[in-house]
């Protein structure tokens, strides 16, 4: 599943939103890590999308869940 492209732009995000964001991931990825897992590529490009700020947070979690089937 490639990311969903949105239909109307999503304003800037704020540096520490971006900060916020990345922290984020950095535990998620790190919590994934200690568990001998990654992430699969469809997912990664989700979340690159969301760090970058090209998609919400409500748009990050529907992504996410539709990769895995909920």
């Amino acid at each position: 599943m490639a990311v969903a492209a949105r239909r109307t732009p999503v304003p800037p995000i704020a540096a520490e939103e971006l900060e916020r964001r990345r922290r984020a991931y950095e535990r998620a990825t790190h919590s994934l890590r200690i568990e001998g897992l990654t992430a699969t590529p469809e997912a990664e490009a989700v979340a690159q999308a969301w760090l970058r700020g090209e998609i919400s947070n409500e748009e990050m979690g529907a992504q996410t869940r539709a990769l895995h089937g909920a």
